[in-house]
């Protein structure tokens, strides 16, 4: 594959790539952190697992830039419509061990939860199911986080949880916000080997508006930021959010391999 380009020394920006700091969302990292994430990587194998957003555009995008990185590898495995609240339908505890003894990797980075908003049934059915909403909820989903990043883990692997993107749909959003929520509080309980990434701050101008449209960086027209459903991304759109992440999971991938 073809490393990923660079700046020139002149500080021209390769007309194909998206503009670190977007005049229409916050700036997501400094001077200092873009320089960091430049250095050479030491050698990584990494996983994404995840619903929709691992299995099309953004996957496939995030999974090409990381494998441009240097001295790195990178699998894949997305599946629609899954997410952690319904195992009776798709189990990513055993998906997970699955691809965890596939493919070996040193770092997963996982994106899921888009689909949990719902009640938690239990993967034979045998237990009650636990309703949408509400501190038992809250508290099951919680746990089932929590076995499953350290099912992943193990024996020291770091894993890497993206936040979930903000959505054009106010019923989903509202949502997302609990999810957001008892992922961000149950991760940052599992030590320094589980890190989040937070990513709303690309979805918003300054002034607290979504970001709609995205300024195409080879014809510079605005496009659509995401498909009519408002949740999943358009082509465009799916590089805008691979390309920011990336540059978040870099840095984290860069300092994992100092330590």
């Amino acid at each position: 594959m073809k490393p990923t380009v660079r700046r020139n020394n002149a500080g021209q920006k390769p007309k194909d790539s998206f503009p670190d700091t977007p005049t229409s969302a916050y700036a997501t990292l400094t001077s200092s952190t873009a320089d960091k994430a430049t250095r050479e990587a030491q050698p990584a194998r990494v996983l994404i697992l995840g619903d929709s957003m691992a299995a099309t555009d953004f996957g496939r995008e995030l999974q090409k830039k990381l494998r441009r990185r240097s001295q790195t590898q990178c699998y894949r495995k997305g599946k629609s419509s899954t997410g952690l609240a319904r195992p009776d339908f798709y189990d990513w505890m055993s998906e997970g061990t699955r691809q965890i003894r596939k493919t070996k990797p040193n770092v997963v980075i996982v994106i899921v939860g888009g689909n949990d908003g719902q009640d938690l049934i239990d993967k034979e059915r045998k237990k009650r199911r636990i309703f949408w909403q509400g501190k038992k909820w809250e508290t099951a989903y919680s746990e089932r986080i929590t076995n499953f990043i350290t099912l992943l883990q193990e024996p020291d692997r770091h894993v890497i949880w993206l936040e979930l993107p903000a959505m054009d749909r106010k019923r989903l959003e509202k949502k997302l916000r609990l999810i957001r929520e008892v992922q961000k509080e149950t991760i940052e309980t599992m030590g320094d080997h589980v890190h989040y990434v937070r990513t709303e701050q690309h979805f918003y101008e300054p002034s607290g508006k979504l970001i709609r449209k995205i300024s195409d960086p080879k014809s510079r027209k605005k496009v659509l930021l995401r498909q009519e459903d408002g949740v999943h991304f358009s082509l465009a759109g799916s590089k805008y959010f691979a390309h920011r992440v990336f540059l978040q999971v870099d840095e984290l991938l860069t300092s994992i391999s100092q330590k």
